[in-house]
C-alpha cells in the first residue's frame, strides 16, 4: 500500500478526527519529511487524539511549546 494511503487510513481511524486535519496532516508530514515517524505514531498509538498528533508534530518541527500565563489558565 502506497504510504500517503495508508496515513490517511490511520489518521481517519483517530477518534475526534475530521476532513481539514487529515488534509493539513497528510500536506505537512509529506512536505516536512516525516511520514513514516506519523505512521509509526499512529500505528503504535490506536488511542490518540489530533491533538497529541499535534504535540508530536510540534516536537518534530523544533517548536517550543508554550504555556499559557497562569492568570489566563485561573480565568478557565
Amino acid at each position: 500500500m502506497d504510504k500517503a494511503k495508508r496515513l490517511e487510513e490511520l489518521l481517519n481511524n483517530v477518534s475526534d478526527i475530521y476532513p481539514d486535519f487529515v488534509s493539513g496532516a497528510l500536506l505537512s508530514s509529506e512536505r516536512r519529511g516525516y511520514v513514516d515517524k506519523l505512521i509509526q505514531l499512529l500505528e503504535n498509538n490506536p488511542d490518540i487524539t489530533t491533538s497529541e498528533i499535534l504535540d508530536k508534530e510540534t516536537e518534530w518541527r523544533g517548536i517550543k511549546k508554550v504555556r499559557p500565563p497562569k492568570a489566563y489558565q485561573a480565568a478557565k
